[in-house]
């Protein structure tokens, strides 16, 4: 995984993180991830 390489941390590690922003946000899936972040403003299109 990318993310765990640019951060030196391991796959678990961000695995545990992008499941703990789920549970704050609500979601069940990256999908539904950035749909809560264009709703939110956190993220715009091109």
């Amino acid at each position: 995984m990318e993310i765990a390489g640019e951060l030196v941390i391991t796959e678990a590690t961000v695995k545990t993180h992008i499941n703990n922003l789920f549970a704050k946000a609500g979601v069940r899936d990256r999908a539904q991830a950035v749909t809560y972040a264009f709703r939110h403003g956190m993220a715009r299109p091109n």
